[in-house]
C-alpha cells in the first residue's frame, strides 16, 4: 500500500504529513534517505539546503519514478516532466520550474474535469479554491483509506496558497506565483526541484491507483 520509496523504511509517519502539509513532496520520491534527512532537519531553510545538496540524488529518483509510469494515456504529460529532470539537471531551473508547475496544474485540472463533484454546476472549471475543498484531508474517521493512499494530494494546499499583489512573493514553491511572479524571488533551484518533484509524485500516483482523469492536453 506505500509508495516505494517508503517500504522499509521505518519513517516516522506523522512527521511525514507534516512535511507535506509544507509542501514537501514525499511520495514516490525522493529516495528514503532524503527523506530521512528532511525530517530531521530543523525548520524550512534547513530542509530547502537538503533539498539543494541532495538535487542528484532527488532527480535521478524523478527520472527512475517517470520510467515507472507505464500509463500511455499520460505520455504527454511524462515527456515534459523528463524534459523538466534534464533541464534540472542542467541547471536550467527555471524553465524546469515553469514547465513543471505547468504539467502539474494540467493533472490538477483532469482530476477536477474527471470528479463532477469538483466543478461548478455548470461543469465549468470552479477554481482553485473549489478544487482544495476536494482534495483529501489527513485526520478523518477512515485511516485504512486515509492511511497514505492520497498522500501526493497534501502539498496541494501550501503550493496552492492564494499570492495578490502587494503582499510579499512567497519563497516556497507556489503555482501562482510561478505563473505571475516570474522573478528570482519565486524562481530558484529548491523551487525548481520542489515542483518536478510534485509533478512526478502526483503523476506517479495517479497512475499506480488508477485516479479517475480527463485529460484536455
Amino acid at each position: 500500500m506505500m509508495p516505494i520509496n517508503w517500504r522499509g523504511s521505518r519513517l516516522a509517519d506523522s512527521e511525514m504529513i507534516v512535511l507535506m502539509q509544507e509542501g514537501v513532496p514525499l511520495a514516490w520520491v525522493p529516495p528514503a534517505d532524503v527523506i530521512q534527512q528532511l525530517l530531521t532537519a530543523d525548520d524550512p531553510a534547513s530542509r530547502a539546503q537538503v533539498i539543494d545538496s541532495c538535487r542528484p540524488m532527488i532527480l535521478a529518483s524523478c527520472e527512475a519514478a517517470l520510467a515507472s509510469v507505464t500509463d500511455t494515456r499520460f505520455s504527454a504529460q511524462k515527456a515534459p516532466l523528463e524534459e523538466c529532470v534534464r533541464m534540472a539537471e542542467y541547471g536550467m531551473f527555471s524553465g524546469a520550474q515553469a514547465l513543471a508547475a505547468n504539467a502539474w496544474d494540467t493533472l490538477i485540472r483532469g482530476l477536477a474535469f474527471a470528479n463532477p463533484g469538483w466543478l461548478k454546476p455548470s461543469g465549468q472549471w470552479p477554481g482553485y479554491p473549489k478544487v482544495l475543498e476536494n482534495i483529501p484531508a489527513v485526520g478523518d474517521d477512515d485511516p485504512t483509506i486515509r492511511q497514505f493512499r492520497e498522500e501526493a494530494f497534501l502539498p496541494f494546499p501550501r503550493a496552492l496558497e492564494a499570492f495578490w499583489p502587494p503582499a510579499p512573493v512567497p519563497q516556497n514553491f507556489n503555482r501562482h506565483a510561478t505563473a505571475h511572479a516570474a522573478a528570482t524571488a519565486q524562481y530558484t533551484p529548491v523551487n525548481a526541484v520542489t515542483a518536478v518533484m510534485l509533478a512526478v509524485s502526483v503523476l506517479r500516483d495517479i497512475n499506480d491507483m488508477g485516479y479517475p482523469i480527463q485529460m484536455h492536453a
